[in-house]
């Protein structure tokens, strides 16, 4: 990632944390929407999910400057997302999905710098766990 890429997730992450549980539950409305084939993967409530899910991108926001001491922990979800069924053609699945929340919860704040910012961070973040599951791209 570039460094205007890494400020562009910084501060639209500040602009969307006041809405983040609330993007939550639209991310994973939405994602069970367009596919309920998904829902079997999650073994708690989306609620619950939700939480860890913006814990998750917290962390990763806040390690962008050294996104390379985070790696080993995003390797090690790789491998556990493994266990729960997840496979190469998820990680897209999940990133439209979440794209798509980030558009509904940053409204017009949502630009083209925002999308390919926030693309490149999910592409980083889904090549270490595809990497952690045996599966890197």
């Amino acid at each position: 990632m570039t460094p205007e890429q890494i400020a562009v997730v910084k501060a639209s992450w500040e602009q969307l944390r006041p809405v983040s549980e609330q993007t939550a539950f639209h991310f994973y409305t939405h994602l069970f929407e367009q596919h309920p084939e998904l829902h079997g993967l999650f073994r708690t409530d989306t609620r619950e999910q939700g939480h860890k899910l913006m814990a998750m991108l917290d962390t990763a926001v806040a390690a962008l400057d050294d996104f390379a001491a985070l790696e080993a922990d995003i390797r090690a979800l790789g491998a556990r997302h493994v266990d729960y069924g997840v496979t190469d053609t998820h990680y897209v699945l999940f990133q439209d999905g979440l794209l798509w929340a980030l558009n509904q919860g940053l409204g017009a704040a949502y630009t083209p710098d925002v999308e390919a910012a926030w693309r490149a961070l999910f592409g980083r973040i889904s090549a270490a766990m595809r990497n952690g599951s045996g599966n890197a791209p």
